[in-house]
């Protein structure tokens, strides 16, 4: 230890001896830092999910809340055949009231929002019909302006 360094440490009423502070740790070696720890910053634990897993995830809850959906709406004409023909016609006025309202709130259902949205192959094939309609379209125009040229 310097003198410097000794004599602040004795000035603040610290009686060190030389031997008191040593250097733990390797050189280069940053503050902060463990070895134990990746580079990431991770806490060395499993990894999450992949991208590829989670887009299959949402995926398989897409159809999955499809299938929800069917099978509610397969029982909802069920019941409302079943309501018609047991009372008849006199009684399809009320029927048809309580299947509206069955209906609504079929459709407000939080399965309906989920049912409705796009698996990622269903984006991808919109995309290229999209495109394709859109290549149609510009390639019409481009005969339509050709022949009013001639």
């Amino acid at each position: 230890m310097s003198d410097l360094a000794h004599g602040y440490l004795t000035s603040l009423g610290i009686d060190v001896d030389s031997d008191d502070i040593e250097h733990y740790g390797k050189k280069g070696m940053r503050w902060g830092v463990r070895n134990d720890t990746p580079a990431g910053g991770g806490g060395g634990g499993a990894a999450g999910p992949t991208r590829k897993e989670k887009k299959a995830a949402a995926n398989q809850a897409i159809l999955d809340a499809r299938d929800r959906m069917r099978v509610r709406d397969v029982e909802l004409e069920r019941q409302a055949f079943k309501t018609y023909s047991a009372n008849g016609e006199k009684a399809a006025a009320a029927a048809l009231k309580k299947y509206d309202q069955m209906e609504m709130a079929n459709l407000r259902h939080p399965d309906a929002a989920l049912a409705a949205k796009m698996t990622s192959g269903e984006k991808a094939s919109t995309a290229w019909g999209l495109a394709a309609v859109g290549g149609l379209m510009a390639a019409s125009v481009a005969l339509q302006v050709a022949a009013r040229k001639v």
